[in-house]
């Protein structure tokens, strides 16, 4: 059996709590992978595609309502849900779009992408380039979780073999 070189030296112990977070992050991530992928094709909605824009939608309802449930301070269905993915899109705003107001870009971002999507399913037709801010957002989301699970094991960065967000 040969050594791994170095492999452990950097062991970090997760708890329960880092594990649950990196577990969710990832599946997030791949989430916002498979939208990326998906929205980047142009192709008619059938209903695979239909059903991963309902969920884009029902995912962007999760961020209001998390957004609403901080600001009201009272609690809803999915409250860990909705508070998890509202504090996700708080911190890639953050990150990414320090100069503006946190809300006011939030909102533009969940208004277009209801739109974008409210607009395909309509048509019947995933078409790429009436779809931007969608995919902008959605790798804005796989680029954050992927260093979210990154930073949880200890890992101070992840090099990209190509740049995925937004050129």
């Amino acid at each position: 059996m040969m050594p791994l070189k170095g492999a452990w030296k950097s062991f970090v112990m997760l708890t329960h709590g880092s594990l649950s977070r990196v577990s969710d992050a990832l599946g997030e991530g791949f989430f916002a992978d498979r939208v990326v992928r998906s929205l980047r094709r142009e192709e008619p909605v059938r209903q695979k595609e239909k059903a991963l824009l309902e969920k884009i939608e029902a995912y962007v309802s999760s961020i209001e309502k998390g957004r609403h449930q901080v600001s009201t301070g009272r609690l809803s269905d999915n409250a860990i849900a909705s508070l998890n993915a509202y504090g996700r899109v708080l911190s890639i705003v953050v990150e990414n779009t320090p100069n503006e107001a946190d809300q006011k870009t939030i909102d533009k971002w969940i208004n277009t992408i209801k739109k974008e999507v409210r607009e395909a399913l309509q048509t019947k037709k995933i078409s790429p380039s009436k779809m931007q801010t969608t995919i902008e957002f959605f790798q804005f989301v796989r680029e954050g979780t992927l260093q979210e699970s990154a930073s949880t094991f200890g890992w101070e960065s992840v090099e990209l073999s190509r740049p995925i967000g937004v050129p």
